[in-house]
Protein backbone atom coordinates (compact mmCIF):
# COMPACT_ATOMS: atom_id res chain seq x y z
CA UNK A 1 0.00 0.00 0.00
CA UNK A 2 1.57 3.60 -0.64
CA UNK A 3 1.12 6.11 1.56
CA UNK A 4 1.68 9.92 0.56
CA UNK A 5 5.06 10.88 2.73
CA UNK A 6 3.55 14.48 2.73
CA UNK A 7 0.75 13.53 3.93
CA UNK A 8 2.63 11.42 6.76
CA UNK A 9 4.96 14.53 7.85
CA UNK A 10 1.90 17.07 8.31
CA UNK A 11 0.27 13.94 10.59
CA UNK A 12 3.37 14.34 12.75
CA UNK A 13 3.58 17.56 12.40
CA UNK A 14 -0.38 18.18 13.81
CA UNK A 15 0.25 15.85 16.41
CA UNK A 16 3.20 17.75 18.20
CA UNK A 17 2.29 17.94 22.03
CA UNK A 18 1.54 21.13 23.84
CA UNK A 19 4.28 22.12 26.34
CA UNK A 20 2.15 21.76 29.12
CA UNK A 21 1.09 18.18 28.67
CA UNK A 22 2.18 14.91 28.03
CA UNK A 23 1.96 13.34 24.52
CA UNK A 24 4.15 10.45 22.66
CA UNK A 25 5.15 11.27 18.92
CA UNK A 26 8.54 11.37 17.99
CA UNK A 27 10.33 12.54 15.32
CA UNK A 28 13.14 10.89 13.31
CA UNK A 29 16.38 10.55 13.17
CA UNK A 30 18.32 14.33 12.82
CA UNK A 31 15.14 16.40 12.70
CA UNK A 32 14.62 19.00 15.28
CA UNK A 33 11.64 19.86 16.57
CA UNK A 34 9.85 22.72 18.72
CA UNK A 35 6.44 24.47 20.36
CA UNK A 36 5.63 27.06 21.80
CA UNK A 37 2.83 29.59 22.16
CA UNK A 38 0.62 31.73 24.81
CA UNK A 39 -2.65 31.48 26.70
CA UNK A 40 -4.53 33.32 28.77
CA UNK A 41 -5.96 30.99 32.38
CA UNK A 42 -7.96 31.54 35.07
CA UNK A 43 -5.87 30.26 38.60
CA UNK A 44 -8.80 31.05 40.35
CA UNK A 45 -10.77 27.45 40.43
CA UNK A 46 -10.46 25.29 42.71
CA UNK A 47 -12.22 21.59 43.65
CA UNK A 48 -12.62 20.69 47.27
CA UNK A 49 -12.50 17.44 49.17
CA UNK A 50 -16.33 16.36 48.30
CA UNK A 51 -15.37 17.58 44.52
CA UNK A 52 -17.64 20.54 44.54
CA UNK A 53 -15.98 23.56 42.43
CA UNK A 54 -14.85 26.87 44.42
CA UNK A 55 -12.89 29.99 44.19
CA UNK A 56 -9.48 30.52 45.68
CA UNK A 57 -7.67 33.49 45.72
CA UNK A 58 -5.19 32.93 43.05
CA UNK A 59 -6.35 34.76 39.51
CA UNK A 60 -6.47 34.95 35.82
CA UNK A 61 -2.56 35.45 34.32
CA UNK A 62 -0.62 34.42 31.07
CA UNK A 63 0.61 30.84 30.55
CA UNK A 64 3.79 30.35 27.68
CA UNK A 65 4.66 27.02 27.31
CA UNK A 66 7.98 26.03 25.47
CA UNK A 67 8.85 22.44 24.07
CA UNK A 68 11.62 20.69 22.38
CA UNK A 69 12.78 17.86 20.66
CA UNK A 70 15.54 16.25 19.16
CA UNK A 71 15.68 12.80 16.84
CA UNK A 72 18.99 10.99 18.17
CA UNK A 73 17.94 8.09 15.82
CA UNK A 74 15.20 6.33 14.29
CA UNK A 75 14.28 4.40 17.57
CA UNK A 76 14.70 6.97 20.17
CA UNK A 77 14.30 10.75 20.67
CA UNK A 78 15.03 13.39 23.21
CA UNK A 79 12.89 16.05 25.14
CA UNK A 80 11.94 18.91 27.13
CA UNK A 81 9.49 21.08 28.43
CA UNK A 82 8.30 23.63 30.47
CA UNK A 83 6.35 26.93 30.40
CA UNK A 84 6.53 30.16 31.65
CA UNK A 85 3.59 31.78 34.37
CA UNK A 86 2.34 35.08 35.19
CA UNK A 87 -0.75 35.52 38.00
CA UNK A 88 -1.71 36.80 41.01
CA UNK A 89 -2.53 34.56 44.17
CA UNK A 90 -3.94 37.29 46.70
CA UNK A 91 -1.59 40.28 47.40
CA UNK A 92 1.57 38.06 45.57
CA UNK A 93 2.17 38.01 42.01
CA UNK A 94 3.66 34.69 41.30
CA UNK A 95 5.66 34.56 38.13
CA UNK A 96 8.80 32.36 36.60
CA UNK A 97 9.22 28.87 34.73
CA UNK A 98 7.36 26.00 35.75
CA UNK A 99 8.78 22.80 36.39
CA UNK A 100 10.86 21.37 33.55
CA UNK A 101 10.81 18.23 32.29
CA UNK A 102 13.66 16.66 30.23
CA UNK A 103 13.17 12.63 29.37
CA UNK A 104 14.09 10.20 26.08
CA UNK A 105 11.08 8.30 24.04
CA UNK A 106 11.67 5.19 22.31
CA UNK A 107 10.07 3.03 20.11
CA UNK A 108 7.83 -0.42 20.96
CA UNK A 109 8.71 -1.64 17.43
CA UNK A 110 9.67 -0.42 13.46
CA UNK A 111 6.56 1.63 13.24
CA UNK A 112 6.07 4.73 15.10
CA UNK A 113 2.22 4.24 16.99
CA UNK A 114 3.94 2.38 20.15
CA UNK A 115 6.66 4.08 22.57
CA UNK A 116 7.52 4.27 26.35
CA UNK A 117 9.20 7.39 27.75
CA UNK A 118 10.97 8.05 31.00
CA UNK A 119 11.83 11.46 31.96
CA UNK A 120 13.41 13.49 35.31
CA UNK A 121 11.33 16.39 36.61
CA UNK A 122 13.36 19.46 37.87
CA UNK A 123 10.42 21.38 40.48
CA UNK A 124 10.46 24.91 40.26
CA UNK A 125 8.17 26.05 43.04
CA UNK A 126 5.35 28.11 40.90
CA UNK A 127 2.12 26.71 41.45
CA UNK A 128 -1.53 27.99 42.29
CA UNK A 129 -2.88 27.51 45.52
CA UNK A 130 -4.07 24.25 46.58
CA UNK A 131 -3.53 20.99 48.97
CA UNK A 132 -1.98 19.33 45.93
CA UNK A 133 0.60 21.92 45.41
CA UNK A 134 2.55 21.79 48.61
CA UNK A 135 6.41 22.50 47.70
CA UNK A 136 8.16 19.41 45.28
CA UNK A 137 11.58 18.10 45.14
CA UNK A 138 13.23 15.86 42.08
CA UNK A 139 10.73 13.84 39.92
CA UNK A 140 10.71 10.96 37.92
CA UNK A 141 7.82 9.99 35.31
CA UNK A 142 7.68 6.75 33.27
CA UNK A 143 4.57 6.46 30.99
CA UNK A 144 3.75 4.34 27.77
CA UNK A 145 1.79 6.16 24.12
CA UNK A 146 -0.32 4.68 21.47
CA UNK A 147 -1.97 6.35 18.42
CA UNK A 148 -3.59 5.09 15.02
CA UNK A 149 -2.40 7.73 13.83
CA UNK A 150 0.36 6.46 11.52
CA UNK A 151 -0.60 2.60 11.67
CA UNK A 152 -1.68 1.95 8.33
CA UNK A 153 0.89 -0.76 7.38
CA UNK A 154 -0.87 -2.91 10.86
CA UNK A 155 -4.16 -1.90 10.94
CA UNK A 156 -4.67 -1.47 6.89
CA UNK A 157 -6.43 1.83 7.12
CA UNK A 158 -6.56 3.89 4.30
CA UNK A 159 -4.30 6.94 3.64
CA UNK A 160 -7.90 8.90 3.43
CA UNK A 161 -9.42 6.78 6.54
CA UNK A 162 -6.05 8.05 8.52
CA UNK A 163 -6.39 11.76 7.25
CA UNK A 164 -10.01 11.53 8.50
CA UNK A 165 -9.92 10.21 12.07
CA UNK A 166 -7.39 9.60 14.44
CA UNK A 167 -7.14 7.94 18.27
CA UNK A 168 -4.47 8.64 20.36
CA UNK A 169 -3.49 7.13 24.73
CA UNK A 170 -1.56 7.26 27.06
CA UNK A 171 -0.87 6.17 30.66
CA UNK A 172 2.66 6.48 33.31
CA UNK A 173 3.19 7.26 36.76
CA UNK A 174 4.94 10.47 37.96
CA UNK A 175 7.18 9.96 41.74
CA UNK A 176 8.59 13.11 43.72
CA UNK A 177 11.07 12.95 46.32
CA UNK A 178 9.64 14.40 49.32
CA UNK A 179 6.99 14.91 51.17
CA UNK A 180 4.90 15.30 47.77
CA UNK A 181 2.74 12.07 46.57
CA UNK A 182 2.98 10.44 43.40
CA UNK A 183 0.51 10.70 40.79
CA UNK A 184 -1.00 7.99 38.07
CA UNK A 185 -1.52 10.09 34.74
CA UNK A 186 -2.93 9.23 31.50
CA UNK A 187 -4.92 10.70 28.41
CA UNK A 188 -6.94 10.13 25.24
CA UNK A 189 -7.45 11.87 22.23
CA UNK A 190 -9.25 12.36 19.26
CA UNK A 191 -8.65 14.18 15.70
CA UNK A 192 -10.73 14.57 12.61
CA UNK A 193 -9.65 16.22 9.40
CA UNK A 194 -11.97 18.78 8.47
CA UNK A 195 -10.58 20.26 5.57
CA UNK A 196 -7.21 18.24 3.89
CA UNK A 197 -3.98 20.04 3.14
CA UNK A 198 -3.64 20.69 -0.64
CA UNK A 199 -0.20 21.61 -1.01
CA UNK A 200 -0.26 21.34 -5.09
CA UNK A 201 -2.19 24.50 -4.23
CA UNK A 202 -0.24 25.65 -1.35
CA UNK A 203 -3.54 24.75 0.58
CA UNK A 204 -3.09 24.24 4.27
CA UNK A 205 -5.60 21.56 6.17
CA UNK A 206 -7.66 22.27 9.52
CA UNK A 207 -8.65 19.57 11.68
CA UNK A 208 -10.85 18.92 14.90
CA UNK A 209 -8.94 18.11 18.34
CA UNK A 210 -10.35 16.93 21.43
CA UNK A 211 -8.72 15.44 24.38
CA UNK A 212 -9.04 14.43 28.28
CA UNK A 213 -6.82 14.65 31.00
CA UNK A 214 -6.80 12.61 34.05
CA UNK A 215 -4.69 12.80 37.45
CA UNK A 216 -4.89 10.78 40.61
CA UNK A 217 -2.56 11.02 43.45
CA UNK A 218 -1.27 8.21 44.87
CA UNK A 219 -1.71 9.35 48.53
CA UNK A 220 1.27 10.46 51.09
CA UNK A 221 0.85 11.12 54.65
CA UNK A 222 2.35 14.14 56.37
CA UNK A 223 2.52 15.86 59.42
CA UNK A 224 1.75 19.62 59.62
CA UNK A 225 1.35 21.94 62.54
CA UNK A 226 -1.68 24.04 62.79
CA UNK A 227 -1.84 26.09 66.22
CA UNK A 228 0.15 23.94 68.49
CA UNK A 229 -1.23 20.24 67.53
CA UNK A 230 0.49 17.69 65.28
CA UNK A 231 -2.38 16.61 62.58
CA UNK A 232 -1.72 13.87 59.93
CA UNK A 233 -2.82 15.42 56.07
CA UNK A 234 -3.56 12.89 53.47
CA UNK A 235 -2.85 14.18 50.26
CA UNK A 236 -5.36 12.48 48.06
CA UNK A 237 -6.39 14.54 44.69
CA UNK A 238 -7.91 13.50 41.36
CA UNK A 239 -8.45 15.69 38.15
CA UNK A 240 -9.97 15.52 34.88
CA UNK A 241 -9.36 18.28 32.55
CA UNK A 242 -10.85 18.88 28.55
CA UNK A 243 -9.53 20.21 25.89
CA UNK A 244 -11.27 20.92 22.97
CA UNK A 245 -9.11 23.01 19.39
CA UNK A 246 -8.13 23.31 16.00
CA UNK A 247 -5.76 22.79 14.21
CA UNK A 248 -4.20 24.42 11.50
CA UNK A 249 -1.31 22.87 8.58
CA UNK A 250 0.73 25.89 7.98
CA UNK A 251 3.09 23.85 5.66
CA UNK A 252 4.51 20.43 5.57
CA UNK A 253 6.67 21.48 8.79
CA UNK A 254 4.72 24.16 10.05
CA UNK A 255 1.37 23.90 12.15
CA UNK A 256 -1.23 26.39 14.83
CA UNK A 257 -3.04 25.09 17.67
CA UNK A 258 -6.20 26.79 19.09
CA UNK A 259 -7.54 25.39 21.75
CA UNK A 260 -9.73 25.67 25.20
CA UNK A 261 -8.88 24.01 28.83
CA UNK A 262 -11.65 23.31 31.22
CA UNK A 263 -11.08 21.62 34.42
CA UNK A 264 -14.11 19.20 34.26
CA UNK A 265 -13.86 17.40 37.67
CA UNK A 266 -11.50 16.82 40.48
CA UNK A 267 -10.84 16.21 44.62
CA UNK A 268 -9.12 18.46 46.32
CA UNK A 269 -7.12 20.40 43.55
CA UNK A 270 -6.44 23.56 41.93
CA UNK A 271 -7.45 23.68 38.11
CA UNK A 272 -7.42 25.94 34.97
CA UNK A 273 -9.43 27.45 32.59
CA UNK A 274 -8.40 29.04 29.92
CA UNK A 275 -7.51 29.64 25.88
CA UNK A 276 -4.19 28.96 24.14
CA UNK A 277 -2.39 29.06 20.73
CA UNK A 278 0.29 27.45 19.88
CA UNK A 279 2.62 27.03 16.82
CA UNK A 280 4.86 24.26 15.90
CA UNK A 281 7.80 23.80 13.87
CA UNK A 282 10.17 20.57 12.70
CA UNK A 283 13.74 21.08 10.62
CA UNK A 284 13.79 17.73 8.76
CA UNK A 285 17.29 16.09 8.56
Amino acid sequence: MKINKKFLAIMVLAALPLASSQAGWMQSEGDIAISSGIGFKDNGNFFDRQGSSMRNTCGSGINIPLYAEYGASYYNTVYASTSLDSFNCGNVKQQGINDIETGIRGRMGYFIDHNWEVAAIFPQHLTVTGAAAIPKQFGLKAGIHSSTRLDPYESFLTEQEIAKNSFAYGAGVKYWIGDVPGELWGYMSYGHTLKNADWSKELGGWSFTARLDARNSLGKTRTVTPGNALVDIHDNYSLLTGQIGVNRSLSITESMNIFLEQGLWGRNTSYVTGAFVTYSKVWRN
